[in-house]
């Protein structure tokens, strides 16, 4: 059973129990991991070096991940306008707006040296060690084959509960951002160990004044947002250095971790 088939059969708090209970098991330690890689291109680099010194997290627009089929949901929009009475324009407008509330940072909850080669260029980064102070700021990601969810259906039940109970636990309003596909040609997600932290530069106001609208991202130029580690209940615990850093780079970071007294790792062996 997927766990997400379990939470959205539960009110919002019993699913918010069920979550923890959830993420207790595969989160040991409140313990999740982050990898960063390095390549050719200096100025980045240096842009998450100084993301690092300055306790940032980038959170990125859905358009931007490397898995391209984010966010791909297929839906009947002549059947949900015809089963919940509502105008294709509208349902075409609502989901529009929905896709743009949230970008994303996805971390995993299990540590591999594998990991290396998939997610900081062959030893070329680092990876971050987190605290995770709130487990509810996390969501686990289900891998399933997108093309099998009946979306129009899921659709057509939170337009018809729309002003319904407070309590009604709605998927639409979650499952887009935390199911993804488990193979895209070469691309193995399920070996992620994926949780996710959703983030809406929205509620400060930190796109387009906090109104949402269709597209607006894209019309913007907004690719994803810096957040602080604190804004989001995480505590940077320890570094692990990849064997593959150039001497620069290691440098600054050592010299980082040595100056805020934060516990460093250095990758010894291939993967």
């Amino acid at each position: 059973m997927n766990f997400y088939d379990e939470y959205f059969k539960k009110n919002n708090d019993e699913a918010t129990k069920y979550k923890l209970k959830y993420l207790q098991s595969v989160v040991k330690s409140n313990t999740i991991y982050k990898f960063i890689q390095f390549d050719e291109n200096n100025s980045l680099n240096n842009i998450k070096l100084n993301a690092l010194k300055d306790e940032l997290l980038w959170f990125s627009y859905y358009k931007y991940l490397n898995d391209k089929t984010e966010f791909e949901i297929n839906y009947d929009v002549m059947r949900v306008s015809r089963e919940a009475n509502k105008s294709p324009e509208f349902i075409k407008y609502l989901f529009d707006i929905m896709v743009e509330v949230y970008d994303i940072c996805s971390f995993t909850y299990e540590y591999h040296k594998y990991m290396w080669r998939e997610y900081a260029n062959y030893g070329n980064g680092i990876c971050l060690i987190f605290y995770v102070n709130n487990l509810d700021v996390l969501f686990p990601i289900d891998y399933i084959e997108k093309n099998i969810i009946d979306f129009s259906s899921l659709i057509i039940k939170s337009l018809n509960n729309s002003f319904g109970s407070i309590d009604y636990n709605d998927p639409m309003a979650l499952l887009p951002f935390v199911v993804k596909n488990p193979y895209n040609g070469i691309l193995d997600s399920t070996k992620e160990k994926e949780v996710r932290i959703l983030y809406s530069p929205f509620d400060k106001e930190e796109c387009n004044q906090g109104k949402v609208e269709p597209n607006i991202k894209t019309n913007v130029g907004h690719k994803g947002i810096n957040v602080n580690y604190s804004d989001v209940g995480l505590s940077l615990k320890g570094i692990i250095l990849g064997n593959k850093c150039e001497s620069n780079m290691e440098k600054e970071i050592l010299k980082y971790s040595a100056d805020c007294h934060i516990s460093m790792q250095v990758l010894r062996n291939d993967f």
